[in-house]
């Protein structure tokens, strides 16, 4: 999915989209890949997932 759909997704269920990284708001980083020295830098117990995640996270709610 591209940037704009994933906001539209993301902002249907409830939740906020974010161009950027914001340090005690950002919950998820989104990303297909990541620099090692950018991962190292980040919070202990952030979590990062692929666009195509989120994409299934909603399709697997939808069906319960």
């Amino acid at each position: 999915p591209t940037a704009l759909e994933l906001r539209q997704l993301i902002q249907l269920h409830g939740g906020e989209y974010h161009c950027y990284y914001e340090y005690g708001v950002t919950s998820f980083v989104i990303a297909t890949s990541l620099a090692t020295a950018k991962v190292s830098k980040t919070r202990q117990n952030e979590k990062f997932v692929r666009p195509e995640w989120i994409v299934d996270r909603f399709v697997a709610i939808a069906l319960i």
